[in-house]
């Protein structure tokens, strides 16, 4: 019975690969080279997390595993697990607990945010306490912009997406800025060093906040150690730079509103999926945004009703492909520097679980042309404001 279970499971997958077009133990970048027959058993068992367990472990490789999971989005290869039983079960409980409480966004800050420093300094383009050359510490999307044939720069382009939600919140000098989840500071950073903006951050993650304090001691910058739920005062703007994916919506509206001034601007961007759902990953879930949720456009703008009028929604996801790309690039150049601080977690399976995480997400981001109705993930920048006014959008 085992036996037959094993041979029907090993040829579930094989079907599943060959259906998107991936070989069993092939020589293509994209193919799966199965090292462990187990493999079919536990992905067949577990679905995602299977997957990425079982990548963890050692008991399968791929050239480019960014490829591979192009590939998987492409064809919308998610869906055959919608009716599995533990995407149910996440689901039900993404739908019963607040996902989003205080307390479990402390559990992401530790898990995820409060690795150590170094690993973001590296992985994100420099450290800015060490030199001018700095991508300033953007944990998030860089952008692009509007030419076609432009080479991505994560530096330049993180500059630039920077840039474009100053340009979106129509900053201006002395404007008090309030930042809903202010990261390392690199938006703060940005924009007081070049809009003269007096910015207030709120921030749970210690090592973020330790950072930030330090990179802008002789700015107009006030970092607070305070659940975003806890801001107060009034301010001209309201910057919200990828903190939805861990929030809870209505309450992120619902702070945003309270702290605006009427006629001013709140600016948010995020993470999003085409199709609304209560549930995440499990892989990502257990292994880096715990109680994490990628919100729809549908659902954002639900959140923003009885609060906020949209004026602006820019979808620019395509470009966190390159991002994702950049991350890992400078992540594996740089193992070597970091892997006496690193290699010890995970059961000493660190490095396998952060390139899979980085590389499968580039993948899950990657734009073509093979399946125009592929479920890809988005990255949306949502300008609203409180009341009608006349918006002219920036690109």
């Amino acid at each position: 019975m085992i036996l037959k279970r094993k041979s029907r499971n090993k040829e579930i997958i094989s079907k599943l690969c060959k259906y998107i077009g991936v070989n069993i133990n092939g020589d293509n970048p994209e193919d799966i080279l199965v090292h462990d027959s187990n493999f079919y058993n536990r992905v067949v068992s577990q679905g995602s997390l299977g997957l990425g367990e079982s990548y963890i472990d050692g008991w399968w490789d791929c050239k480019s595993l960014d490829k591979l999971f192009d590939k998987i989005t492409n064809h919308n290869l998610a869906k055959c697990m919608e009716g599995n039983f533990f995407v149910k079960v996440n689901s039900a409980i993404n739908f019963l607990f607040n996902n989003g409480s205080i307390i479990k966004s402390r559990r992401v800050v530790k898990q995820h945010y409060d690795l150590g420093n170094d690993l973001y300094f590296y992985m994100l383009g420099g450290n800015p306490l060490e030199t001018e050359n700095h991508a300033f510490m953007q944990y998030t999307c860089a952008y692009r912009g509007n030419n076609k044939d432009h080479i991505f720069r994560l530096r330049e382009d993180q500059i630039r997406k920077l840039e474009l939600v100053c340009k979106k919140a129509s900053l201006e000098r002395e404007m008090r800025v309030l930042e809903l989840g202010s990261g390392f500071g690199g938006f703060a950073n940005y924009s007081s060093r070049n809009y003269e903006a007096v910015v207030t951050g709120y921030n749970i993650s210690k090592n973020q906040i330790e950072f930030s304090r330090e990179w802008n001691k002789n700015l107009k910058v006030d970092i607070i150690e305070k659940d975003y739920r806890l801001a107060r005062g009034k301010f001209d703007r309201v910057i919200s730079i990828g903190l939805a994916e861990h929030a809870n919506l209505i309450e992120l509206m619902e702070t945003a509103h309270r702290c605006l001034f009427d006629d001013g601007i709140f600016v948010l961007h995020t993470i999003g999926k085409l199709k609304s759902t209560n549930y995440t990953d499990r892989w990502i879930d257990k292994y880096i945004f715990p109680c994490g949720k990628v919100p729809s456009l549908s659902q954002l703008s639900k959140a923003a009703e009885g609060f906020f009028n949209i004026l602006d929604i820019h979808n620019f996801g395509c470009d966190y492909d390159p991002t994702l790309m950049a991350w890992n690039e400078n992540f594996q150049t740089s193992w070597m520097k970091l892997e006496n601080n690193y290699s010890h977690l995970v059961d000493g399976k660190f490095k396998r679980m952060w390139e899979y995480y980085l590389l499968s997400c580039a993948g899950a981001f990657r734009v073509s042309e093979i399946n125009p109705r592929a479920m890809k993930n988005q990255l949306f920048q949502i300008v609203l404001s409180k009341s009608p006014r006349r918006y002219i959008s920036v690109r």
